[in-house]
């Protein structure tokens, strides 16, 4: 571990902890997308389509390692914040609802970035991510608990 400057351990830079990041997130994925896939509606895969390309995307436009705003990335969760809010105004479910509000916060991370002189990529990057993990969380967290009682094998 390294010391940050108020001289406690850190993380050390963005890069170090992008690998476990990336498999943390795709792993939350795939279970979401195979619950999607097993149990879900039109909505559920829909939305598990809008998060794939959406993390995808994110992944493939990250060019400044959050050194500055990450503008490709603003794009990609701006795209993902109108799928789901979409998605939760015709959705009689109500996990919709709360990965809007979870993607909102994290575009709201973007757009405060753009405000900054001077960005801490550490702040940015983990600001930014963590909004996803939430996204995904509500996703898979919903489809367990809503959609997956009501179904029955097909």
């Amino acid at each position: 571990m390294q010391n940050n400057a108020l001289g406690r351990e850190g993380f050390g830079d963005v890069a170090s902890i992008g690998l476990a990041w990336k498999l943390t997130l795709m792993g939350l994925l795939a279970m979401g997308n195979t619950m999607a896939w097993r149990w879900g509606g039109r909505e559920e895969r829909q939305a598990a389509l809008l998060l794939l390309g959406s993390i995808m995307a994110a992944m493939l436009l990250t060019i400044h390692q959050y050194t500055e705003t990450e503008l490709g990335v603003l794009a990609a969760d701006g795209l993902l914040l109108i799928g789901l809010a979409r998605l939760a105004l015709v959705s009689k479910h109500f996990w919709p609802m709360w990965a809007v509000a979870f993607q909102l916060v994290g575009a709201m991370v973007h757009l405060a970035s753009l405000m900054v002189a001077e960005l801490d990529a550490d702040a940015y990057a983990v600001g930014a991510n963590f909004w996803s993990l939430s996204v995904i969380m509500a996703f898979s967290a919903g489809l367990w608990c809503e959609v997956r009682p009501f179904r029955h094998d097909r």
